[in-house]
């Protein structure tokens, strides 16, 4: 097999290749996010407005501003009939909710992977049900209403932390 310019360079084991390659992943991401080429690259380069306002859009995509405007009409602020105007409670649904759920998570991931270069490895579901809880259910619950449970719980965990792929290349095309 052979070997990159990279590990002929520094050798497989040395302790500045993991840097080195790490920078230059960098480099081309912000590469992409700015849309100049390497060999234009100026210090002074920013990543494309284009980039913030597809964040934006999948932010204005969602129901969120049906939410907020619900939860300001009819949840958390006292409204009179005249500033009601004609808005009419129609209830939320939770796809709406899930829906802007995606949406932050897209756009909280965009900026903390994509922008700001945290590698860091999470789920967008982080525990099972019932984490440290486990087995005390027993008493309450069926063992087959438990298997269930978990089955969805698998189900939504997998859906929900597939929100994040594709992100770069959505952002960059």
């Amino acid at each position: 097999m052979p070997q990159t310019v990279e590990h002929q360079i520094f050798g497989i084991n040395a302790p500045g290749l993991r840097n080195y390659l790490v920078a230059k992943a960098r480099h081309e991401s912000f590469d992409q996010l700015s849309g100049v080429s390497p060999s234009e690259r100026q210090r002074d380069d920013l990543i494309n407005q284009s980039i913030f306002q597809r964040l934006e859009e999948w932010l204005e995509k969602s129901p969120a501003e049906k939410l907020i405007t619900l939860s300001h009409k009819f949840f958390a602020h006292a409204a009179d009939m005249g500033s009601l105007g004609s808005i009419e409670y129609s209830g939320i649904r939770l796809a709406d909710v899930a829906e802007v759920h995606q949406a932050i998570v897209r756009v909280e991931r965009t900026i903390t992977d994509e922008l700001l270069c945290v590698a860091e490895s999470r789920e967008v579901v982080p525990i099972p049900p019932l984490g440290l809880f486990q087995m005390l259910e027993f008493p309450y619950v069926s063992a087959g209403s438990i298997t269930s449970m978990d089955e969805l719980w698998r189900q939504l965990s997998h859906e929900r932390n597939s929100w994040r792929k594709g992100i770069a290349d959505e952002l960059t095309h």
